[in-house]
């Protein structure tokens, strides 16, 4: 979109964003100045051995057994994993196993220096059992950026269709990440939270759940919202 000019044409002065978020309470707003969400970098790893019996392990060079060193070496760091494949049978060891997931990190100094990190973490335990590797990964959404100057102006927003007490500034880094990002590397914006979580209509489930849900009159109160912010902004 961005290619296309979207942002041109007439140039687009600032951009607006807001998602919904179950973890919040119904009606609320949430965000902050900086950087609002994270990077991610998504990875394809594939662990090369020395297939055959499993009861000849001293004939093989495991890549399962590298797959949970390498789980158990780097799950308490900043990688998730998403995917593990390999293996045809309960009694052959395979040639090669392949591992996907993501690196999520707040900044792309941070990215760079954590795909080095998993890098080494992955050739340290390959080269202790004589195995081979290839890992392809893939920059995918940059972090959120809110401009602090635009902050203040969402907010007052906030506060005159939701109330004072529903508005809330968090201070760490939200965990996802959203694509709304390249927009904001481009244009000056703010990306915000409503809240949709009610317990008693049961709408308590998190996003990418099969039962996620939410009440549907949220989304005119959030387009409230923007069109507030729109206003005020209009006017300054």
């Amino acid at each position: 979109m961005i290619a296309e000019g979207v942002l041109n044409d007439p140039d687009v002065e600032a951009i607006f964003t807001v998602h919904l978020m179950s973890r919040f309470p119904e009606g609320s707003m949430w965000l902050k100045p900086g950087y609002m969400t994270i990077s991610s970098a998504g990875f394809k790893l594939t662990l090369q051995g020395r297939g055959g019996h499993v009861g000849a392990p001293h004939d093989v060079i495991d890549p399962i057994m590298m797959a949970g060193m390498l789980i158990t070496g780097s799950q308490t760091m900043i990688f998730g994993f998403g995917t593990i494949h390999g293996g045809t049978a309960d009694n052959i060891v395979p040639d090669e196993v392949t591992l996907t997931g993501s690196i999520r990190t707040a900044t792309p100094e941070d990215r760079e220096a954590a795909i080095a990190d998993f890098e080494r973490i992955v050739k340290g335990v390959v080269e202790s059992v004589r195995g081979s590797y290839t890992l392809k990964v893939e920059i995918q959404n940059p972090s959120v950026y809110n401009d602090p100057k635009l902050v203040p102006l969402v907010k007052k927003a906030g506060e005159e269709i939701l109330g004072e007490t529903n508005v809330q500034e968090f201070s760490w880094i939200f965990p996802g990440g959203d694509d709304a990002a390249f927009f904001q590397q481009k244009v000056p914006g703010v990306y915000w939270y409503l809240g949709t979580r009610n317990e008693e209509k049961g709408f308590d489930k998190p996003h990418h759940n099969p039962f996620f849900d939410f009440d549907e009159s949220m989304l005119a109160v959030g387009a409230a919202v923007q069109a507030q912010t729109v206003a005020d902004f209009l006017n300054t």
